[in-house]
């Protein structure tokens, strides 16, 4: 990881802020879809009685994390948790998370808590407009991770 990214992890720690597991939907996805709103002028795919449901039915497959600082939510992601791969659904934070690392020490966080029984973690995808847009901001945030960067083409014969 790179200076700034392990800087605000330590900062996010320095604040206080605290990783927790959540059942919290509704806060999540308001979160979810004010940043979506804001910043891609969309919504979450899923609303918060969707994600319960999807919870019910896979259990521990379905893991919502946030980040929490002075009580108030400030950043989550909503995982799918398969034998070997831990997949981010939804990644979320609002301006404070932003500002004091909240988002970056529940990534980190995540990925030293399934690093030991899973081989993968994956981000999922970088793109726009069904795959014709490279979002080059999200992309390298997510390679700031230390991950690295899985391109595909597929050809209809």
């Amino acid at each position: 990881m790179p200076k700034g990214r392990k800087a605000q992890i330590s900062r996010a720690k320095r604040e206080g802020v605290l990783i927790e597991g959540s059942a919290d939907f509704e806060t999540f996805i308001s979160l979810e879809n004010q940043v979506l709103s804001e910043y891609h002028d969309t919504k979450a795919v899923h609303t918060a009685e969707e994600l319960k449901l999807l919870k019910s039915k896979f259990d521990d497959g379905v893991q919502l994390w946030v980040a929490k600082y002075k009580g108030e939510v400030i950043a989550g992601t909503l995982l799918f948790v398969y034998d070997d791969v831990v997949h981010t659904q939804y990644l979320a934070s609002n301006d404070k998370a932003r500002e004091i690392g909240g988002l970056d020490l529940l990534i980190k966080t995540l990925m030293d808590k399934f690093s030991e029984t899973h081989s993968y973690f994956d981000f999922g995808i970088s793109t726009e407009n069904n795959g014709e847009f490279l979002n080059e901001g999200l992309i390298s945030q997510k390679e700031s991770f230390g991950g690295r960067t899985i391109c595909y083409q597929t050809w209809e014969v």
